[in-house]
C-alpha cells in the first residue's frame, strides 16, 4: 500500500544514513521497450532517492553517487527495495518492496502513462520519503521527481538504455565508442536533448575517475536540467574537490548545506572543503556540529587531525591520532603520523615503538628505513642492524652491528621476523 504524508510535521533527518539498496527492476513482459523501460525507473529511483535527506541509494552492483560516498555509516541502516514494472492498455504500474533491517516491508504503488514513468515514479518516491521518516526535500527537487525528462520521445528512450548500461542491465560500451553519439547512447542523450538531467548526472558519474573537468561540467549540466536537485548539487561539489577546486567547492556545499543542514553524507567533504579554502573556523563549526553517534568515525578524526597541524598541542594531537588508529585499523596513515609527531618532539622512544604497528599496515621496506633511523637514534643499534639487512644493506647493518654488543638473533624480538639469508640453515 502507497504511504500517505502524516499529520505530524517530521524531522528533516533522524541523524544516521539510510543505504537503500535497490535491486535492478524486473520488468515484465509485454513492457513496451523493456530495456530501456528498465533503466528509466532505475534511475529516477535512484536519483530521486538520493535527493532525501541522509538517504544513500544504490542500483544493483553500480557505485552509489559520488557526493555520497564519504558519509558518515555510523549508526547506518541497511534497507532494501526491490521494483516490478508491468503494463496494461498504455497505463505503467511500477511496485517497489521496501524493507527495513528487520524485513518489515511496505508497498508503495505507482501509476501513469507508459511514455512518462516519471509520474509513477513521483508516487512511489513521495511514499518511500515517510517510511524513512524524512521529510520531503526542497520543493523544487520533489517537482524534478515529476517532471518530463525531455519532451523528445526519442532522446528519453535513449536515455533509458544508457541507464540500462550503467546500471549493469546491458553490456557496457566499448572504450573505442565512449563519448560517440553514433554508438554511446548517453552521449546520444544528452545529444539529442540537452537538457536530460538525470542522463548528464550518469554522464558525470562515468567521468569521475578518468576525466573529473568533464565530470564538473557534466555535474553543472545536471543540475540546469533538474534545479535545486541536491543529490546532482553535492556530486558537483565532489567533482570540484576532486579537482582541487576547493573554494568553488566550499561554496557549494554551503549551499547544500542550508538545503540539508548537518546531512551525515556531505558534511565531511564540506568541511574538508571549507579546511582546504582557508576557513578553519567553519570546517571546526561543521565538525562539532556532528549529533553524538555519527563522531569519532576516521573520516572525522582524520580531519580534526588536519585541523590542529601546527596549532594543537602534541599531546592533545597524538590524542586524537590514537583515536583514528583505533578505528581505522587497517589505515597506516594515523600511525605514520604518530611517528612523525613523536619525533618532531623528540620522543624517539614513543615514535620506536609505533614502528611495529606500521609494519603490521604498510608491510614493506617503510618500517625498516624508520627502525634503521629510529634504532641508531635510541642507541639500540641491533634493532637498527637487522633492518638494514632486511633492506639489503649488508655494509650499513655490519657497521651497526659493530656498534652494540647484543646477540644479533635476539635484537629485534617483538618485531616482524626477518627472512632467512640464502645458505643459512
Amino acid at each position: 500500500m502507497a504511504v500517505s504524508e502524516p499529520d505530524v510535521e517530521r524531522r528533516a533527518g533522524l541523524g544516521h544514513v539510510v543505504d537503500v539498496r535497490m535491486g535492478y527492476p524486473v520488468v515484465a513482459d509485454g513492457v513496451p521497450k523493456r530495456l530501456e523501460t528498465g533503466g528509466l525507473i532505475a534511475l529516477l529511483l535512484e536519483s530521486g532517492l538520493a535527493d532525501i535527506v541522509e538517504v544513500r541509494p544504490r542500483v544493483a552492483e553500480a557505485p552509489p553517487p559520488p557526493g555520497s560516498t564519504t558519509a558518515l555509516m555510523i549508526g547506518a541502516e541497511v534497507w532494501s527495495a526491490e521494483t516490478q514494472v508491468t503494463a496494461a492498455d498504455g497505463v505503467l504500474s511500477v511496485v517497489t518492496v521496501l524493507c527495513d533491517a528487520e524485513q518489515a516491508c511496505e508497498e508503495h504503488r505507482g501509476r501513469g502513462p507508459i511514455a512518462a514513468p516519471w509520474e509513477a515514479t513521483a508516487a512511489i518516491l513521495g511514499g518511500i520519503v515517510f517510511a524513512l521518516g524524512r521529510n520531503p526535500p526542497p520543493e523544487a527537487a520533489a517537482d524534478g521527481w515529476s517532471a518530463s525528462l525531455s519532451s523528445d520521445p526519442y532522446a528519453v528512450l535513449i536515455a533509458g538504455r544508457a541507464a540500462a548500461q550503467f546500471y549493469g542491465a546491458s553490456p557496457p560500451v566499448s572504450d573505442e565508442a565512449l563519448g560517440d553519439r553514433t554508438r554511446d547512447p548517453l552521449t546520444r542523450a544528452v545529444f539529442l536533448d540537452p537538457g536530460i538531467g538525470p542522463a548528464w548526472w550518469l554522464l558525470g558519474r562515468r567521468a569521475l575517475d578518468s576525466d573529473p573537468t568533464a565530470a564538473s561540467q557534466a555535474f553543472v549540466r545536471a543540475s540546469l536540467g533538474r534545479p535545486q536537485s541536491p543529490a546532482f548539487l553535492a556530486d558537483d561539489a565532489f567533482a570540484l574537490a576532486r579537482r582541487e577546486r576547493w573554494d568553488e567547492a566550499f561554496a557549494l556545499y554551503e549551499t547544500l548545506g542550508e538545503v540539508l543542514p548537518g546531512d551525515p553524507r556531505f558534511v565531511v567533504p564540506h568541511a574538508r572543503a571549507a579546511l582546504a579554502s582557508g576557513s578553519l573556523g567553519r570546517a571546526t563549526q561543521l565538525l562539532d556540529g556532528l549529533p553524538e553517534m555519527q563522531r569519532g568515525s576516521a573520516e572525522e578524526l582524520e580531519l580534526r587531525v588536519d585541523l590542529g597541524e601546527g596549532t594543537a598541542e602534541p599531546k592533545q594531537q597524538d590524542i586524537i591520532l590514537a583515536k583514528w588508529q583505533a578505528v581505522a585499523k587497517a589505515d597506516p596513515e594515523p600511525v605514520r603520523r604518530r611517528i612523525r609527531l613523536a619525533v618532531q618532539s623528540n620522543r624517539y622512544e614513543d615514535a620506536l615503538a609505533l614502528v611495529e604497528a606500521l609494519a603490521q599496515r604498510s608491510p614493506g621496506g617503510e618500517a625498516d628505513a624508520l627502525l634503521v633511523a629510529l634504532g641508531t637514534a635510541t642507541g639500540k643499534f641491533g634493532i637498527a642492524a637487522d633492518a638494514a639487512e632486511r633492506l639489503g644493506q649488508p655494509e650499513l647493518s655490519a657497521e651497526l652491528r659493530a656498534r652494540t654488543s647484543a646477540p644479533p638473533s635476539r635484537s629485534d624480538e617483538g618485531l616482524p621476523p626477518r627472512p632467512a639469508r640464502a645458505g643459512r640453515s
